[in-house]
């Protein structure tokens, strides 16, 4: 099978299809990793996975999981900028974004006083996950990403929850592959470990003390 997915979704679902190629010795997998929209058709793959909404009637969207985003920052950063205690405050922070889309340009998030849309402002815009969390981590600003992405760097402190009264949207992951796409024994085989596994191995966000007490404890 042909895959493609992003590179921030790939890096949450490549353990899932190691475990996959452990059960199942006779499937090959080729997973392409890239930021750029693929046609599915033309280019020969079996499906794509893909984060967001799916608006497209030649497609089929299965819902995977959805995931926490967490905005979250350095130690270091806080130290020099400031706690944000309020979505708005975002707006005199740098926030780590892309340019792949216009909905990426800005952050949601609800609270027990409303719903806030947040213009953001950032001198460094990079196009992958894991790059803007190596940014994050070295203080450069605060960064919204799934789960996943960011637990081992909240786990060891490299990285500090903030607005936790606040909830921002979460992320969706789908499979998407053609309307005229014939199900084969070994991509409904696959497309079903997902829809089993993927929710098995959803992870809940860790209660993060307030940045405020770790910032002392650091001084």
């Amino acid at each position: 099978m042909k895959l493609a997915s992003s590179i921030t979704v790939g890096y949450i679902l490549t353990p899932v299809i190691a475990k996959f190629m452990h059960d199942y010795h006779e499937i090959d997998i080729e997973l392409v990793l890239t930021n750029r929209s693929v046609d599915l058709i033309n280019e020969g793959f079996d499906a794509v996975i893909r984060l967001g909404e799916i608006e497209n009637s030649r497609l089929i969207a299965r819902k995977l999981i959805s995931y926490k985003n967490i905005p979250c920052a350095s130690p270091l950063y806080l130290q020099q900028h400031g706690i944000p205690n309020h979505p708005l405050d975002l707006n005199n922070h740098q926030c780590l974004h892309s340019h792949l889309s216009e909905s990426k340009k800005m952050w949601r998030f609800h609270g027990s006083d409303g719903d806030f849309m947040v213009n953001l402002h950032s001198r460094l815009i990079i196009d992958n996950g894991q790059a803007q969390l190596l940014a994050a981590i070295q203080g450069l600003g605060i960064t919204l990403q799934p789960y996943p992405m960011v637990a081992h760097a909240l786990d060891t402190g490299k990285l500090i929850r903030v607005l936790d009264q606040y909830q921002a949207s979460d992320i969706d992951i789908h499979i998407v592959y053609p309307v005229s796409q014939r199900l084969t024994p070994k991509f409904t085989a696959f497309l079903e470990y997902l829809l089993t596994t993927l929710p098995l191995t959803k992870m809940n966000p860790i209660v993060s003390p307030h940045p405020n007490q770790v910032l002392n404890e650091s001084n």
